[in-house]
């Protein structure tokens, strides 16, 4: 358990619960069991677990199965699987694309976790 910001200028896995703001130049992986109080800036965001904040990513932002995000989202591509949920507002560039799952591509992204 963190209590305060994190700033890493490289990928970072988030297993735990973190009170604070993340600022990664790098990927941003919250686990299964992880959860976030704060708000998120990564190259790509990758959730399996609960965010409760804003997400600002340079490419990607992607809930998985079981992920939960409440707050707002800002990046070209969102991807929400199914059984993923998101609860605010999305902003997104002109060159961004909402791209949907083949189950394929699913049980793929499963067996990485």
């Amino acid at each position: 358990e963190v209590k305060g910001h994190i700033v890493s200028k490289a990928t970072i896995r988030i297993d735990g619960k973190i009170d604070g703001d993340v600022n990664c130049e790098g990927d941003v992986i919250v686990g299964k069991e992880g959860k976030v109080k704060g708000d998120l800036k990564a190259k790509n965001i990758i959730m399996g677990g609960k965010i409760n904040g804003n997400v600002i990513a340079e490419l990607k932002v992607e809930i998985l199965e079981g992920g939960q995000l409440t707050g707002d989202i800002k990046s070209p591509t969102v991807v929400i699987a199914e059984g993923g949920m998101f609860e605010g507002h999305c902003e997104m560039s002109a060159k961004s694309k909402i791209v949907e799952l083949s189950e394929k591509e699913r049980v793929k992204s499963r067996a990485s976790e």
